[in-house]
């Protein structure tokens, strides 16, 4: 704000940018006052040490975002090894001892569930014909309930099955993509196993030439993907901010309709047609007749297959990026998995098969130790992205009573504790070789796609896809990153992706000459 000379009859001239930096401060300071006057959401009796942040309703976010490992770590110190966090109108019970993370994964489902309505207030858009519907709990509910048998029954079931006819169609559709790349040049790595998880999972589950049919499914999904991973981790938030009438949201929601109603058609063609054996949507359909489980007008299952989706985005290509980041710099492990890779490949050739299928995937043996050590090594600080965890009953942990209808958080401090692992920060493979050590390790204290009856519903393919791309790309190009590769700040579930932007994960390939 400039003053003139009051004498002069000049006038006083205010900056706009100043009064708004003033009330905002004051719509703070009194923002605040008024949260301290409110009592804190009411507790169960004997509950563990709460903390509550310094922002209405989001809580300890704020804080929690900014550095969250050693936010957690600095709540650890403070209050212990069970601790809640309130984030988000809701709480979030922290268990850092392994030895509880048995809530975690081992109680039934009518105890500990995945927490999927949430999910559904942000998918299940009323504006979308497809899920019309006056009675919105009941949409709800079936959801739920199809979540629900899908894990206990079609991810288990088709596990076998599934792999045993599908591993060749990985194989096959990432040979491709490897094939339409050029002989040499630069390639932004990360954005290519982005796009390369997208290829392979809409083809196991709509089919083969389908997304090449309908291309523009692709550009949605990516448009989707973007906006869960730059906002905050709660469902709810997301679906608060996806309400603001924004350019950029309308985009987003039309996407989401654009996308469920892709699922939707095709689901009801194979329906109606009995045809699509080769796809995942066809075999979910086929169990789910067999167990006489009907689930409306396909509304859990296009869930399902659009959370599947955005799971797959999210953390197949980021595992791959980082295996492929440290094999690159350690010639040993990269010569080790070049070499398991050809025995895989010449045993499948002496048989007359030029992809590989479930058996030769689990031969990989040098890759599932990358796979094992790249995870560990670059996992989220909280478990809590596809192992989102809501209490439906009060449990009893540490001595203390977690309230129902809260959230299960374990965080991930125990891959890099060096009772467990000698040298944690180091890369090395390896380690997985002996026998005696993995025995050893106590229970829950590696748990990359989670545990007991809640195992990752797609952590199978997960692997198939990470372990053959890893391979296959080392086994075609030369390579060498052409600006230093920084890993962002952990993220509170999932793997970390590395530092996007300003050509940080630009590589210079060369193919080799017997990949010509």
């Amino acid at each position: 704000m400039s003053a003139a000379q009051i004498g002069d009859r000049d006038e006083f001239v205010v900056d706009p940018n100043l009064v708004t930096l003033l009330i905002s401060s004051l719509v703070l300071l009194i923002t605040r006052w008024l949260w301290n006057m409110i009592p804190a959401p009411s507790q169960a009796r004997n509950s563990p040490p709460r903390v509550s942040g310094w922002m209405p309703y989001f809580g300890v976010w704020w804080d929690l975002k900014a550095d969250p490992e050693h936010y957690l770590r600095r709540c650890y110190e403070q209050h212990g090894e069970v601790f809640t966090l309130y984030m988000c109108g809701r709480n979030y019970h922290m268990l850092w001892n392994h030895e509880d993370h048995h809530i975690f994964y081992l109680k039934p489902d009518e105890e500990v569930s995945g927490a999927s309505q949430p999910f559904v207030a942000v998918l299940g858009s009323k504006d979308a014909a497809l899920f019309s519907s006056e009675n919105r709990n009941e949409i709800n509910a079936t959801v739920a309930q199809w979540l629900g048998f899908f894990h206990r029954h079609v991810a288990r079931g088709l596990s076998g099955q599934y792999m045993r006819s599908y591993t060749s169609g990985i194989h096959d559709e990432i040979r491709r993509g490897i094939a339409e790349l050029p002989p040499s040049g630069e390639l932004d790595l990360y954005q290519f196993l982005i796009d390369m998880s997208l290829r392979c999972t809409l083809r196991l589950m709509l089919g083969e030439g389908f997304l090449a049919e309908h291309p523009e499914l692709h550009a949605d999904v990516m448009t989707v993907k973007h906006y869960f991973d730059n906002y905050a981790p709660d469902p709810f938030l997301k679906s608060f901010v996806l309400l603001v009438p924004t350019p950029q949201n309308f985009a987003i929601r039309k996407a989401i309709i654009r996308i469920k109603s892709t699922f939707h058609n095709r689901i009801e063609e194979l329906y109606e047609k009995g045809e699509g054996e080769e796809t995942l949507l066809f075999s979910a359909l086929k169990v789910s007749r067999a167990n006489d489980v009907t689930f409306g007008p396909s509304h859990g299952i296009t869930l399902v297959m659009f959370l599947l989706t955005l799971s797959a985005t999210a953390n197949m290509p980021v595992v791959s990026f980082w295996a492929l980041y440290h094999l690159n710099r350690n010639k040993k492990a990269c010569a080790d998995v070049i070499q398991d890779y050809r025995r895989v490949a010449n045993a499948a050739r002496a048989e007359g098969r030029s992809l590989f299928n479930r058996h030769d995937y689990h031969e990989l043996k040098v890759m599932d130790n990358t796979v094992k050590e790249s995870v560990r090594m670059h996992q989220g600080v909280i478990h809590l992205g596809n192992v989102l965890r809501a209490i439906h009953k009060d449990q009893e942990v540490g001595g203390y009573v977690l309230e129902k209808g809260s959230i299960l958080c374990l965080p991930t401090h125990q891959y890099f504790d060096e009772r467990w692992y000698k040298h944690p920060h180091e890369f090395d493979p390896d380690r997985w070789n002996d026998s005696q050590w993995v025995e050893s390790l106590p229970r829950f204290t590696f748990t990359p796609f989670g545990a007991g009856a809640h195992f990752c519903p797609g952590r199978l393919v997960a692997s198939c896809f990470i372990k053959i791309i890893t391979s296959e790309f080392l086994e075609t190009f030369n390579f060498e990153f052409v600006n230093e590769v920084t890993k962002s700040t952990p993220p509170f579930t999932g793997v970390a992706p590395p530092t996007c932007g300003q050509g940080r994960n630009v590589i210079r390939f060369t193919r080799k000459p017997s990949a010509q």
